[in-house]
């Protein structure tokens, strides 16, 4: 389950939506490093940079990037988080053992979701 929301929701937001820093170089002063880094990119945007990547898996991946609906990805990600959260056996936050409350994350902030699951017997 938690296999399944790294392939499909959660690694899309992160290829095409999350940039981060990379290392470029360290310089030595004394007896400590110096880091710089490059600008912020996404690993999309790294791959297609890259020349050692084929023109096929580029053209594969701009296709995929074109299909691909950031407004609507929070949408996919709240729902396969509830459901992992709802699988693994968590303790509550607050409330009834019953409740689960969780943060997720998405392109415009943090999302509360709060969840109740029912026992089958009641």
């Amino acid at each position: 389950m938690i296999n399944d929301l790294y392939r499909n929701e959660l690694s899309l937001y992160l290829n095409h939506l999350c940039r981060t820093f990379k290392l470029e170089r360290k310089i030595a002063v004394k007896s400590r490093y110096r880091r710089i880094y490059g600008k912020p990119q996404t690993p999309y945007e790294r791959v297609l940079a890259s020349p050692r990547v084929t023109h096929d898996v580029k053209a594969a991946i701009s296709h995929q990037h074109q299909d691909f609906d950031p407004v609507d990805l929070p949408s996919q990600l709240v729902p396969a988080a509830i459901r992992v959260s709802l699988a693994v056996d968590l303790p509550p936050f607050f409330g009834h053992p019953s409740d689960r409350k969780i943060w997720v994350r998405h392109p415009g902030g943090y999302l509360f979701a709060s969840v109740t699951r029912r026992d089958s017997s009641q």
